[in-house]
């Protein structure tokens, strides 16, 4: 065998090795997804994301459980909408656990790999 033809063969084990290694990670996170009562809102968030991966499925399950965003109107408080999930995933200035923070980098990550490579349709339920 030809030492090109070696390189490519290391190369791609090398990316094998360490995109299922990004998959082991990812998924000893998710064993840790179960919600206590004692999360915050955010924590929750962040939780059900990894769990459902998805804004409107999160959004319903918070607004299901009853919990209400605060506002100036006279009712002082509205349901959620996806945009203020995203808005909680999206802005580091909650005390969630750097360890869901860093799932959800993960996450989108494998998830871009999978697309790219043309597998995501194996995600789906």
């Amino acid at each position: 065998m030809s030492r090109e033809l070696l390189k490519k063969k290391a190369r791609y084990r090398n990316i094998a090795s360490r995109f299922s290694q990004k998959i082991d990670r990812f998924v000893n996170v998710l064993d840790k997804c179960t919600i206590a009562p004692n999360d915050s809102l955010e924590t929750v968030v962040f939780k059900k994301y990894l769990e459902l991966g998805d804004l409107v499925k999160v959004t319903a399950y918070i607004n299901d459980r009853g919990y209400r965003i605060r506002t100036s109107s006279y009712k002082g408080e509205r349901k959620f909408i996806t945009n203020d999930i995203s808005d909680i995933l999206d802005k580091q200035q909650y005390h969630v656990e750097h360890e869901l923070v860093s799932a959800i980098k993960e996450m989108k990550s494998i998830d871009r790999m999978l697309v790219k490579m043309n597998v995501k349709s194996l995600l789906k339920d």
